[in-house]
């Protein structure tokens, strides 16, 4: 009984997430509700961590999609604290949830992306500002669309659909950011 306890508050704290990674060099948008999100993910920090440890794993952002309730993992495509995504996305509204590098988490403020049906979603740069990954900063959605709508399409000549856009009053600061260091499991 209370094994079954603590899996039950183990399960209940990780959550579960559909895990979203890099889409494959020669995928191609079909027909339907497929969709594709690109964006960056960056950590400015002014004193970060030694590269050996920066170069361990891909940086995760959780979001959410608002009509269904289901969370997904959104796995950069490089390691270290600078690297894009391109991953496929069903359409509906999303709210950024965290965002984890190597050990450390940060819950996002309020921030949110739509997804079209059939398109390519660019949903911004989501940048941390601060000292370190276990310092305050504060986090922005920024529009570094040239960069790296250019980057997607050397990347993935077969996907021809133009690149959607959020509206110009989405890019901005979404608040401040607290790590915290997770547990090993």
């Amino acid at each position: 009984m209370r094994s079954a306890i603590i899996l039950a508050t183990v399960l209940g704290l990780s959550g579960c997430a559909t895990t979203l990674t890099t889409i494959p060099p020669d995928h191609t948008l079909g027909p339907g509700n497929e969709s594709v999100a690109i964006g960056r993910l960056t950590l400015d920090l002014t004193q970060p961590p030694l590269v050996f440890f920066t170069n361990l794993g891909r940086m995760k952002l959780t979001v959410t999609n608002e009509t269904t309730g289901t969370d997904y993992a959104v796995f950069c495509d490089k390691t270290g604290l600078d690297s894009e995504f391109y991953v496929p996305l069903p359409p509906g509204r999303y709210r950024f949830v965290s965002v984890q590098a190597m050990n450390a988490i940060s819950q996002l403020p309020p921030g949110h992306f739509n997804v079209e049906s059939g398109r390519v979603q660019y949903v911004g740069t989501i940048k941390f500002s601060g000292t370190s990954l276990m310092g305050k900063g504060r986090w922005h959605v920024e529009d570094e669309s040239e960069t790296t709508i250019k980057a997607f399409r050397e990347r993935y000549p077969r996907i021809s659909q133009p690149v959607a856009q959020p509206m110009p009053e989405a890019w901005g600061s979404i608040g401040h950011g607290n790590w915290r260091v997770l547990k090993p499991q």
